[in-house]
């Protein structure tokens, strides 16, 4: 498997004869670095950004310094001090999202509510910009990005399994078993992440990565990440199909090696993923209808949300008494099913439910030009607290840059190739998994790139 991490990529040959074959992986790493060694002040300054960006969200280096920001720092010197980098963001469609970000910003300034969350979703955005604009200048530069993906990836999976690093990490509240830990504070982030990795060493190299693919397959399905193994799967079903330059029994043995993963994977996780996600499915519907109170209640009452036991069986559709709560829970446990807990797919359904309704409520410029940065007010359903995360980003972006967001993806779709497409749908899923990836820098790296790819790569080429 070592060499999947290096496979399809133009490395300079090394030869290495007779007895010495064996030593080839080794000298490839030696020729790695060599390679790092050469490369120039520019490149060096780019893949400490895409480090940056990538080795852990709910870092912090310093309190409030996270990598992130020294990432964001690294790119804006790497564009001062790059005349070609400064050519691509002011001569192409770059500087056209730059100006158009900025113009809708600014005309929000005039209707905002909450400048709070108008200054920090913007510095949010203006973060997300930057790691999109390096997504596509490592592209346009050819910077080679293979070890730092697979330095990121070892670094995520050492913190998520040991609980050591839980506090660093801010992964304490997710702290349940084996890898629930890591970089990204949550579990369903660092999922997402695995895919993005992924799919950029795809973007990037227009190979499969097959260490860091199976890594992640194993990840997703061992934790059940419903959205995440979606995604994943339409990458790899489609990359076997219709992208891999191999044989057909090269492709039926790829397959077959990731069938035993995922049997492997399902059976360490007791078939749990595969069973709650079969029992849960039916009653997410039911459950969101009584999700959202109708009217206040008491303080010995909890909210009109209902509520599933974790083996997928729904409660009664009224309201639920503290005193009820406890006796269905301690019923459940005498019976061995566990305890019950708020219906999570459900909640995602109401917030979705909201966004639409409170789209209906926008005036026409707020639909051009969006509600505001940050200003989207949701209600969070089992403890009625307000600007809950939407926990659907492709919508969630509407309220803060308006109707161009739709524009801007249908239009990346149509331009791309068919990899490019299938990235983009398998981004699309993965997206939904996390509560906002909106501070997801591997996220704006790989969105970038896709940018690239879409409406610049072939002038960029031609004009050398």
């Amino acid at each position: 498997m070592e060499r999947f991490w290096f496979e399809g990529v133009n490395t300079p040959h090394v030869r290495i004869a007779g007895d010495a074959q064996s030593l080839r992986p080794f000298a490839s790493r030696i020729v790695l670095l060599l390679r790092f060694m050469k490369t120039s002040a520019i490149d060096r300054l780019l893949i400490l950004a895409f480090f940056g960006c990538f080795i852990g969200g709910s870092l912090y280096l310093v309190a409030p310094i996270r990598p992130v920001h020294i990432g964001f720092l690294a790119i804006i010197a790497a564009g001062l001090a790059s005349k070609d980098l400064r050519a691509l963001l002011f001569r192409t469609h770059y500087l056209t999202g730059l100006v158009a970000l900025l113009f809708v910003l600014g005309a929000q300034a005039l209707w905002v509510e909450n400048w709070v969350r108008y200054v920090r979703y913007s510095v949010f955005l203006g973060i997300g910009f930057g790691l999109f604009f390096l997504g596509g200048a490592i592209v346009a530069r050819r910077v080679d990005i293979r070890w730092p993906i697979a330095a990121c990836t070892l670094v995520w999976f050492v913190i998520a399994f040991f609980p050591f690093f839980d506090d660093w990490a801010g992964a304490t509240e997710f702290r349940g078993y084996l890898l629930t830990g890591g970089p990204w504070g949550n579990p369903n982030t660092m999922a997402t992440v695995l895919v993005f990795a992924s799919l950029l060493w795809f973007v990037f190299y227009r190979r499969m990565p097959w260490a860091l693919f199976f890594c992640g397959w194993f990840y997703v399905i061992l934790l059940s990440r419903r959205a995440d193994t979606v995604a994943f799967a339409i990458f790899s079903l489609s990359y076997l199909l219709f992208f891999a330059h191999a044989t057909w029994a090269k492709r039926l043995w790829l397959l077959s090696i990731w069938v035993l993963v995922t049997v492997i994977s399902a059976l360490a996780a007791n078939n749990a993923s595969l069973i709650r996600a079969t029992q849960s499915s039916s009653n997410t519907f039911t459950q969101a209808i009584t999700l959202k109170p109708e009217s206040t209640t008491s303080q010995s009452e909890l909210p009109s949300f209902l509520v599933e036991k974790q083996n997928g069986l729904a409660a009664p559709n009224d309201t639920l008494t503290a005193e009820s709560v406890a006796s269905a829970s301690s019923l459940l446990s005498d019976l061995g099913l566990g305890s019950i807990r708020p219906g999570a797919d459900a909640i995602r359904l109401v917030l979705i439910a909201d966004m639409l309704e409170a789209m209906g409520k926008l005036s026409w410029w707020q639909w051009v030009l969006g509600q505001g940065a940050g200003q989207l007010d949701l209600t969070w359903s089992p403890d009625n607290s307000r600007y809950a995360s939407p926990h659907f980003f492709w919508l969630e972006m509407f309220f803060y840059v308006g109707i161009g967001w739709f524009a801007l993806l249908t239009a990346m779709f149509w331009s791309l190739d068919w990899r490019g497409r299938v990235a983009m749908v398998a981004m699309g899923v993965a997206g939904v998994a996390p509560s906002s990836i909106i501070t997801v820098g591997p996220f704006w790296c790989l969105f970038g790139a896709l940018f690239f790819k879409a409406f610049i790569e072939k002038t960029w080429q031609s004009n050398g």
